[in-house]
């Protein structure tokens, strides 16, 4: 497994991060709000500033790198608003179809539960739908709680599909 390393996203990496975030959406559509559709093409000088973004600072991407191909990637966002900047919230987790069930899933997250301890945050909050078993199973595994289910989040292919929401709180309340 451990040939692979967690880091995080350089502007360098825009076009990687760009294939993999459309691979995971094509791979994973349940799993998934934004389709494919929605995505800025690999190309868009989106990816660069979102790379650039989030290689420093509050809001993260964090990356599995093997060799010089990406396999997983992991978001990260700290609310700019006062009342909110305890909480941090992940998003777009994915990891490669052939690289899944080797542990990769769990170092990017504990990399985004260090990332928002380093911010001093009370908590971090994800979502996930209820067809992502293994995902909800890994979350569960590394202290978050289920505190809310959201029926039909998402409208695909004539399917509703549920949403779980989940906290991780650190224990020491976000204190260092």
């Amino acid at each position: 497994m451990m040939e692979a390393s967690v880091r995080r996203v350089r502007p360098s990496d825009a076009r990687a991060v760009a294939t993999l975030r459309h691979d995971a959406l094509r791979t994973a559509p349940h799993a998934f709000a934004m389709s494919v559709a929605q995505l800025a093409a690999p190309d868009d000088p989106w990816w660069e500033r979102l790379c650039a973004h989030t290689a420093t600072g509050k809001d993260a991407l964090f990356v599995v790198a093997k060799s010089d191909a990406l396999i997983g990637m992991a978001g990260f966002r700290i609310d700019a608003s006062e009342k909110m900047s305890h909480c941090g919230m992940i998003w777009g987790v994915f990891v490669a179809p052939a690289h899944q069930q080797h542990g990769y899933g769990s170092l990017l997250i504990h990399a985004l539960l260090d990332h928002g301890a380093e911010h001093r945050l009370r908590m971090v909050k994800l979502s996930v739908t209820v067809n992502q078993r293994r995902a909800v199973t890994l979350y569960e595994r590394l202290g978050f709680i289920i505190y809310a289910k959201e029926p039909a989040l998402l409208y695909i292919d004539n399917q509703e599909i549920d949403a779980l929401h989940m906290v991780y709180r650190y224990p020491d309340g976000g204190i260092l």
